[in-house]
């Protein structure tokens, strides 16, 4: 073989030997890198297992400890008397030493976990609960719950709740229901008291329950005086005590109907010369209702200035229907009264106030049409006489004899305008209803105010027209020589307070 075809294929030998080894060394380099690349992975996925198992024992303690709070606090609830089982903590955030209603925080290992106490009285047969509105039942067991909860949504866990029954100490039980007026929702937030048996300080006191229920367990037997306290509710005849005997192994029940107080609005009207009211201001009104306690309640204060509404103070009426009139007694009542606003017999308007709302009403009061006359000495008396719409040219002052006499004045804060009624100048002075109404007459000349004292001088106006038609004469005894407006009345004494 020639020379140069050896030397060829050597050379083409080493060629191929070359690239081998170039291409063994790249297939190198790629083992290299997968295998770092596995490694990679391999040591990520053993942190994240450790990451997760760490997360997982983490939840896993926060469980546990919920579970130790939790078994503490059934501890904390069995040592508990009856009535303090009964008890609700006033705000969140109590200790709960002393409360079966309540929820707290605890403090463990840097964590804040809530713990929320309830407790409930249910009854031997059937395990109902013992505050059932309308039946009857016992309170035999108190059934307990004590649920834990920590942060972070409780690591996306329920709750922790431990449950338990306890057996209240042998004694008799007494169940109080608050219920709202005339049905059985129950009302909670009321004080109850239980007073008794024998000394006068020997009391419990409990709080209505969501239910308006309160279970006192365990009691002695014995007579027990049992009271409800809340300012914003109140009994219909205002009794708020009743007594209970306490048997042992028995349950009394005992209910507080109850009112929320409202508000009682009045407007006022007048009829003057006809069947069409006219609105007015005046100073005070009443309500009536024999089957509440109080029976009849005044608003306003007579002698004050008249105003549009006079109200009574808030959440203070009982809810309930009432008949409402203008003035101060019950003297001042037209109801059942003749000549009325075009019927026979007149009917007080009524005012409803619905449980912890504000009624309102609009009441009448009278006009009474004076027809005047001025009197000098023993001459004829003399009818004053204005073009209509004239202000009366003295200061008039209305008064009811109302206890203590002479009771209640009103004086208007302008003079009434004349009237003229078929030939007559009369003047449209308001007053209280009845038959007690007395007039002072007073005129200032120069400063010096100069009275009349009351008109009539004995006895009373009968204000008892509802319609403000009727005609009432009074005549004004004047010094000789003066009329109109100078004039110098002569009765003597001045107008009453």
């Amino acid at each position: 073989m020639p020379e140069f075809v050896q030397r060829h294929r050597v050379r083409a030998s080493a060629r191929r030997a070359a690239a081998c080894v170039r291409g063994e060394a790249g297939d190198t380099m790629i083992e290299v890198v997968i295998a770092i690349l596995i490694v990679g992975l391999v040591g990520a996925a053993t942190f994240t297992g450790f990451t997760a198992i760490t997360k997982f024992s983490g939840q896993q303690r926060h469980e546990v400890q919920a579970n130790q709070i939790a078994q503490q606090d059934e501890e904390r609830l069995r040592g508990l008397t009856s009535t303090e089982l009964s008890a609700t903590a006033g705000t969140t955030g109590s200790t709960g030493s002393t409360y079966g209603n309540v929820t707290y925080p605890v403090t463990l290992d840097g964590e804040t976990y809530t713990v929320s106490s309830t407790t409930r009285f249910v009854a031997a047969s059937g395990g109902a609960t013992s505050c059932t509105s309308g039946g009857t039942s016992t309170a035999d067991y108190v059934e307990t719950a004590s649920e834990v909860q920590w942060p972070n949504n409780n690591d996306g866990r329920p709750p922790v709740i431990e449950h338990s029954v306890i057996s209240p100490p042998a004694g008799g039980s007494l169940i109080v229901e608050a219920e709202l007026n005339n049905t059985t929702t129950g009302i909670p937030g009321v004080a109850v008291t239980a007073t008794g048996p024998g000394s006068s300080s020997n009391t419990q006191t409990l709080t209505t329950d969501a239910n308006g229920c309160a279970v006192f367990g365990g009691l002695n037997p014995g007579s027990y005086s049992i009271s409800e306290s809340d300012s914003g509710y109140a009994t219909e005849n205002g009794v708020t005590t009743q007594s209970a005997i306490v048997v042992n192994g028995t349950t009394q029940e005992i209910t507080f109907q109850l009112g929320q107080l409202g508000t009682a609005v009045a407007s006022f009207q007048t009829f003057i010369n006809s069947l069409t009211p006219t609105a007015i201001n005046w100073d005070s009104f009443s309500i009536s209702n024999p089957q509440v306690t109080p029976s009849s309640q005044t608003f306003g204060t007579g002698g004050a200035a008249d105003t549009s509404t006079v109200s009574s103070t808030a959440a203070t009426v009982f809810p309930t229907s009432y008949n409402a009139y203008a003035g101060t007694c019950s003297t001042d009542d037209p109801e059942g009264s003749t000549g009325t606003t075009g019927t026979t017999s007149y009917i007080d308007p009524v005012l409803t106030v619905a449980n912890g709302a504000t009624g309102s009403v609009v009441v009448t009061v009278p006009t009474m049409l004076l027809k005047l006359s001025t009197q000098q000495g023993s001459t004829a008396a003399q009818g004053v006489t204005a073009a209509a719409g004239t202000p009366l040219p003295y200061t008039v002052t209305t008064y009811d004899s109302c206890t203590p006499t002479p009771g209640v004045n009103n004086t208007p804060s302008t003079p009434p305008n004349s009237l003229t009624v078929g030939s007559s100048t009369v003047y449209p002075v308001q007053a209280p209803y009845g038959p007690s109404v007395q007039v002072c007459f007073a005129n200032t000349i120069a400063g010096t105010t100069k009275d009349t004292g009351i008109l009539p001088s004995s006895g009373a106006i009968s204000n008892t027209n509802l319609n403000g038609t009727t005609i009432t004469p009074v005549t004004l005894p004047v010094g000789t020589g003066a009329t109109g407006a100078s004039a110098v009345f002569l009765n003597p004494g001045g107008c009453p307070a």
